[in-house]
């Protein structure tokens, strides 16, 4: 499982390490997406064919801008053998990413964001509307 929040920097090429606990969750490859948020969804391949598998099981029709929004942009990146992960520009543009970064583990993925984006994100969040949502959802 993908968990926990980890500071990162990107390099002048792009590259980003990702911490080893999670590297074994994700493999030799992911999926880079752009994020509803402005972060960028890292995607094991098992948890991208699962999520693949669902929008396109979705009516054409409904689902055609969610499919143009994230597979125009998604990448296939391998994993270097030092643990680091290729961002393309037009991503890191996106999420407004600069030199440091945030890895969020979010189960069966994770979530670049900036640091300027993720301390908006998280201050912007109210306890008691999350508690509300968990009760909506019946926990």
């Amino acid at each position: 499982m993908l968990i926990g929040t980890h500071s990162h920097g990107i390099d002048a090429k792009g590259r980003m390490f990702l911490p080893a606990k999670m590297r074994y969750e994700f493999g030799d490859t992911v999926y880079l997406v752009k994020g509803i948020d402005p972060c960028i969804t890292v995607y094991p391949i098992q948890a991208w064919n699962e999520f693949y598998a669902k929008l396109d099981g979705l009516p054409q029709i409904e689902a055609r801008k969610i499919k143009r929004f994230l597979f125009a942009s998604a990448v296939e990146t391998p994993i270097d053998s030092q643990g680091r992960v290729l961002i393309a520009p037009e991503l890191r543009e996106y999420a407004g990413l600069g030199k440091n970064v945030k890895l969020i583990g979010m189960g069966k993925t994770a979530e670049i964001w900036s640091e300027e984006n993720y301390g908006s994100e998280m201050e912007s969040m109210q306890v008691d509307d999350i508690a509300n949502k968990l009760i909506e959802l019946g926990f």
